[in-house]
C-alpha cells in the first residue's frame, strides 16, 4: 500500500464529523436514559399494578364470600323458619291425607303419563345429559301418586316449566282442596326468595308437594326413581335429624331438572317434638351468579367463581352464555392452596390467556369449597403498556429534539474545528503563513490561538535552522578540505618515517657490526700485550714477535680505519636523523636529541680511531727501529707493552661505546617505529574526519532541502 493511500483523510464521510458524532452520542445517551427510565417505570408500574390487583382480588373475594355466606345463611334460616311454621305443618298433614285417598283410574293415569313423558320429557332428558330409560321407569309406583302426577303434570294445561301456574286441580278431592288453598302461599314464598323449587315430604318419603310439578312430584325419596338423587339424600338426612337445623347438599346433576346442576337445603318439620316430614328448597344458582358475577373489581374479562372439591364450578361465569355449573373446571396453584386452607395468589395460563388469580377457602353450608377470582393480565397491565407507549413516544421525541439541538451545536463546533483542520492542512503543505484566527473564549478558540502562536514560533525556528544549516554547510566544507589536507600530510609523514626507519635499521646493523669488530680488536690487543710481555722472557723470539707485532699493527691499522669509517658513517647518519627529526617537528624532537648524542659518540669514536691510528703508526716505526736496534728492545718492549695496554683500554672503550651506540640506535628505531604508527593512525583518523565531514555536509544539504518546502 502506498503512503498516499494509507493516509487517513479526515472528514471524508458525514459520520466522521464531530457535530454528527456529538449528536449521535448525545442521542444514544438520551435514548439509553429514556429506555432505562421507561423500563424502570414499566417494571415498577407492572409490579405495582400486579400488587394492587392482588389486593383488589383478595378484597373482592372477601366481599363476595361474605355476601354468599350471608345469602346462604339467610336461605338456610328461611328454610328452617318455614319448617317451623304452622302452615307448613298443616300443609304436610293435609296433603298427606289427600295422598291416602283411594285411586280411581290409575291405569289411565299411567298411560297418560307415559305418553306425556315420551312426548315432552324424553328429548329434554337427553339434551340435558340425563339418563333416559323410558317413561315407565320414572312413574311413581303408588297408584294414587300416579293419578296425582297425571293430574298436575300431563293434564296441567300450562306448558312444561310453567306447571306451577295451576292452583287448583284434582277437583273434589281432599288433595285438590288442600293444594288450592296452600299452593298460592308457597308460590309466593318461591317468588319472594327466588328458589328453583319447594318440596314438602312426609315421613314416608313421599314428595307430597312441589311448586314446579316436575317428575319428582308424588315420587318416593326412600325407594322411588329419585331416591339416590341429592334431593333424596338430603331429605332422608333431614327426616332422620333430631334438631331443627337445616341440611344442605352440594351441587350435583339432578335428573328431574333434565340433568341441570342442583343443590338442596332441607329441614325437618317437627310437631310436638316429633318429625312429621321435611321441607326442602332447591338452591337458586342464579342467586349465586348474581352475587359472584358483580363486575366490580373484575374488570371487563374477570370472573369470580365457586369451586367444589372436584374443582368444578358451582356457579355460572358472567361472560359465558351457556351454563358452566359442574361443567367448567379451574385448576391452578392458588386453588390448590385454597383447598389446603390458605388464601393464595398466582398467575397462570388458560385457554391461551394469561390470568392473575386469587383464591381462598370457602365453606358453603357445611361443604368445603373454594372461591376463585381471576382477571385478564393484559387488561390489568394495559395502563402500564399505555405508559410504555407514552414513554417510547416521549423518549423518541426527546431523542429527536436533543439530537437536533446538539447537531446544531456540533455543527458550530465542526465549523470552528474545520478552521483548525484547514490551518493544519496548509501547515502540512508547508505554508507557514497559515492561521486559524478563531475568536472567542472557548476551548477551541484557545486551541486556535495556541496553533497560531505555534506556527509563528515554528516559522521563526525554521528561519534560524535555515541560517544555521547554511553556516554549518560552509563550516563542514572547510572542515572537509582541512581534514583531507591533514590526511595527505599525515600520509606523507608516514612515508618519510618509513624511510627513516629503514635508514636507522641499516645504521643499527652497521653499528652492531662495528661493535663486533671492536670486540675483536680488543681481543687482538690483549693478545699483543701478552706477546709483548712474553718478549721480555725470551729475546730469541723477539724477531718473530716483532714480525707478529708488525702484522698485528697492520691489522690494527685496518681495524682503526674501519672504525674511523664507521664513525664517519655514523656521524653522517646521525646528521641525517637530526635533519629528519627537525622535519618531523614536535613529534621528532626526542629523536633529534638521540641523534645528537649518536653524532657526539661518532665524533669521539673518530677521534679515538685517529689517535689509535697515530699510535699504531708510531708503533710500526718503533718496531722497524727495534729490529735494527736490539739494544733498545727492552725499552721498546716496555713502550710496546705500555702502548698495547693503552690500545687495549682504548679498544675496550670503543667497543663499549659502540655497544651503547647500538642501544641508542635501537631506541631511535623503536621511537621512529612508534612515530610511524602514530602518524599512520593520525592519517586514518584524518580520513575518518574527512569522511564524517562529507557525511555531515550531505545531511546538512538534506536538511536544507527539507526546509525548502516551508514558505511564508
Amino acid at each position: 500500500m502506498s503512503a498516499e493511500t494509507s493516509v487517513r483523510r479526515p472528514l471524508s464521510k458525514w459520520h466522521h464529523r464531530i457535530g454528527t458524532r456529538l449528536a449521535m452520542v448525545v442521542a444514544c445517551a438520551v435514548a439509553a436514559v429514556a429506555i432505562a427510565v421507561g423500563y424502570g417505570s414499566y417494571t415498577v408500574g407492572e409490579s405495582s399494578l400486579v400488587e394492587a390487583q392482588r389486593q383488589a382480588l383478595h378484597a373482592t373475594l372477601e366481599s363476595r364470600a361474605a355476601n354468599v355466606t350471608a345469602w346462604a345463611h339467610s336461605m338456610r334460616a328461611q328454610v328452617e323458619s318455614m319448617a317451623g311454621e304452622p302452615t307448613t305443618i298443616e300443609a304436610i298433614e293435609r296433603l298427606t291425607e289427600g295422598f291416602h285417598e283411594p285411586a280411581k283410574d290409575a291405569g289411565a293415569a299411567r298411560a297418560e303419563l307415559i305418553a306425556h313423558h315420551e312426548r315432552e320429557l324424553a328429548k329434554r332428558f337427553r339434551d340435558g345429559g340425563a339418563e333416559w330409560n323410558g317413561a315407565a321407569t320414572i312413574i311413581p309406583a303408588l297408584d294414587r301418586a300416579a293419578e296425582l302426577q297425571a293430574e298436575y303434570i300431563s293434564r296441567n294445561p300450562h306448558p312444561i316449566g310453567s306447571k306451577l301456574m295451576l292452583d287448583g286441580g284434582a277437583e273434589g278431592t281432599l288433595y285438590g282442596l288442600a293444594h288450592a288453598s296452600l299452593h298460592p302461599r308457597f308460590h309466593a314464598v318461591l317468588d319472594r326468595f327466588k328458589y328453583y323449587d319447594l318440596f314438602l315430604v312426609n315421613t314416608e318419603g313421599t314428595v307430597v308437594y312441589t311448586c314446579f310439578k316436575e317428575t319428582d312430584f308424588a315420587t318416593n325419596l326412600l325407594d322411588g326413581a329419585w331416591a339416590k338423587s341429592s334431593l333424596g339424600v338430603t331429605v332422608r338426612a333431614a327426616l332422620n335429624a333430631t334438631s331443627p337445623n337445616a341440611i344442605a347438599s352440594d351441587f350435583a346433576p339432578y335428573a328431574p331438572s333434565y340433568g341441570a346442576a342442583a343443590g338442596f337445603i332441607a329441614a325437618p318439620v317437627f310437631k310436638d317434638g316429633v318429625v312429621i316430614g321435611a321441607v326442602a328448597a332447591q338452591v337458586p344458582i342464579d342467586q349465586l351468579d348474581a352475587v359472584c358475577n358483580l363486575a366490580a373489581g373484575l374488570g371487563d374479562g374477570g370472573e369470580c367463581v365457586l369451586l367444589g372439591s372436584d374443582r368444578l364450578l358451582r356457579n355460572n361465569t358472567r361472560l359465558s352464555e351457556e351454563s358452566t355449573v359442574l361443567k367448567a373446571r379451574r385448576d391452578n396453584t392458588a386453588v390448590d392452596a385454597a383447598f389446603e386452607g390458605k388464601p393464595a395468589f398466582c398467575d397462570y395460563d388458560a385457554d391461551g390467556t394469561r390470568y392473575l388469580a386469587a383464591a381462598m377457602p370457602f365453606e358453603f353450608l357445611g361443604h368445603s369449597w373454594a372461591m376463585l377470582a381471576r382477571v385478564d393480565e393484559a387488561e390489568v397491565l394495559a395502563p402500564v403498556k399505555q405508559l410504555a407507549v407514552a414513554n417510547i413516544s416521549i423518549g423518541t421525541i426527546s431523542v429527536l429534539v436533543v439530537a437536533a439541538l446538539f447537531l446544531g451545536i456540533g455543527r458550530w463546533i465542526s465549523k470552528r474545528a474545520n478552521a483548525m483542520v484547514a490551518g493544519l492542512g496548509r501547515l502540512e503543505s508547508g505554508d507557514l503563513s497559515a492561521r486559524a484566527t478563531l475568536t472567542g473564549n472557548d476551548e477551541l478558540a484557545a486551541i486556535g490561538g495556541a496553533f497560531d502562536r505555534f506556527v509563528s514560533a515554528l516559522r521563526d525556528s525554521i528561519g534560524v535552522v535555515r541560517t544555521s544549516a547554511s553556516e554549518i554547510q560552509s563550516g563542514v566544507g572547510g572542515l572537509t578540505t582541512t581534514s583531507q589536507g591533514l590526511a595527505d600530510v599525515a600520509s606523507g609523514q608516514a612515508a618519510t618515517l618509513e624511510e627513516m626507519t629503514a635508514s636507522v635499521t641499516e645504521l643499527s646493523q652497521r653499528t652492531q657490526d662495528g661493535a663486533k669488530r671492536s670486540e675483536h680488536a680488543a681481543r687482538m690487543a690483549g693478545q699483543g700485550l701478552e706477546a709483548a710481555e712474553g718478549a721480555g722472557a725470551s729475546m730469541s723470539r723477539m724477531s718473530e714477535a716483532l714480525g707478529e707485532i708488525e702484522k698485528s699493527s697492520k691489522e690494527i691499522s685496518q681495524i682503526i680505519r674501519a672504525i674511523d669509517e664507521i664513525a664517519f658513517q655514523t656521524n653522517l647518519l646521525a646528521l641525517n636523523a637530526a635533519v629528519e627529526a627537525a622535519r618531523a617537528g614536535d613529534a621528532g624532537r626526542g629523536f633529534a636529541v638521540v641523534a645528537q648524542e649518536v653524532r657526539a659518540l661518532a665524533t669521539r669514536s673518530g677521534e679515538a680511531a685517529r689517535k689509535t691510528a697515530d699510535l699504531v703508526e708510531a708503533s710500526n716505526e718503533r718496531v722497524k727501529r727495534g729490529v735494527g736496534i736490539g739494544a733498545e728492545v727492552g725499552t721498546a718492549l716496555e713502550q710496546i707493552v705500555s702502548a698495547a695496554k693503552d690500545v687495549a683500554k682504548t679498544v675496550d672503550t670503543m667497543a663499549s661505546e659502540q655497544r651503547e651506540q647500538a642501544c641508542g640506535i635501537q631506541q631511535i628505531d623503536r621511537a621512529i617505529t612508534d612515530i610511524s604508527n602514530r602518524t599512520q593512525q593520525a592519517a586514518g583518523q584524518s580520513q575518518e574526519v574527512a569522511a564524517g565531514a562529507q557525511q555531515a555536509a550531505s545531511e546538512v544539504q538534506q536538511l536544507r532541502q527539507a526546509l525548502a518546502r516551508f514558505s511564508g
